[in-house]
């Protein structure tokens, strides 16, 4: 059966080094450890294989078998063909990653008409400053200059704006990128707010300039965080002190984000069953 999974017919030698050979290049070096010193009890390595049939998933476990004098003598394991349930697991990988998508486009749709306005208001600024320059050409160039290079700015903006929308909603793979927490705490913020929900609340921040970068997927821990803010933008909605608090700190090695907002809570006999 270990033959078989490497593409080799049952009577056909098959030697460690040929093995070896079929194990893909880049996992070749991990594979071979498995001979040299053998696994823990209880762990086990996935590597990639390639033979006639294609690229397959194989799983090895297995142990050294010493000899007296407490010399490796052969390797003792198990070879298992995991490729189908490898597969299984990337399909649920692409489908969570599009539902995730997909709540973020729901999430922008909420928010649509808020974001039209978020778009207009630099558009129209922009606009205004183009008209005054057309006027002031002839009479002031160095005002006609100065609001030319103003409209240019809130083009600027305008792109901006446009960029954090794709980059929020794109499609595409998980992608774990060093960041400052604080800049994306900001964008997330600037996103929330342009929705309806947001009404005469003070959002307060707290972001300490020495906080190390972290290694995130940006778009999921921003989407998570949005949620949050949203949440605490609704809970909030009849309350008389309305304050969101978003800030980060230094725990135990990593950075802790923390979303706070003066809503009424959870009451007891929810919050128990919460996580």
């Amino acid at each position: 059966r270990c033959k078989e999974i490497f593409g080799r017919t049952a009577d056909a030698p098959f030697s460690r080094e040929e093995l070896l050979d079929i194990v893909d290049p880049e996992d070749r070096a991990q594979a071979a450890r498995l001979f040299e010193a053998g696994l823990q009890p209880g762990e086990r390595d996935e590597y990639r294989i390639r033979t006639n049939a294609g690229e397959r998933r194989i799983e090895m476990r297995g142990r050294v078998m010493r000899d007296a004098n407490g010399e490796p003598a052969r390797v003792s394991g198990v070879v298992s063909d995991v490729t189908e349930r490898y597969q299984v697991k990337e399909r649920l990988d692409t489908l969570r990653a599009e539902l995730m998508r997909v709540a973020r486009l729901n999430d922008l749709g909420a928010m649509a008409s808020a974001l039209a306005h978020e778009l207009n208001q630099p558009l129209a600024a922009a606009s205004n400053y183009m008209h005054a320059a057309e006027r002031l050409m002839s009479a002031d160039m160095e005002k006609a200059k100065s609001a030319i290079g103003k409209a240019e700015q809130q083009f600027i903006r305008t792109k901006e704006i446009i960029q954090r929308i794709r980059s929020f909603v794109g499609k595409g793979e998980s992608v774990r990128t060093q960041e400052d927490m604080g800049p994306v705490c900001r964008e997330v913020i600037e996103l929330a707010t342009s929705s309806a929900l947001y009404q005469n609340i003070k959002v307060k921040t707290d972001f300490p300039r020495d906080l190390p970068n972290v290694e995130i997927d940006k778009v999921q821990i921003q989407q998570v965080l949005l949620n949050l803010v949203r949440n605490a933008f609704e809970a909030m909605s009849k309350s008389e002190m309305r304050r969101l608090t978003v800030s980060a700190r230094r725990a135990d090695g990593l950075v802790e984000v923390r979303v706070a907002d003066t809503g009424p809570g959870l009451a007891p006999e929810i919050a128990e069953h919460l996580f």
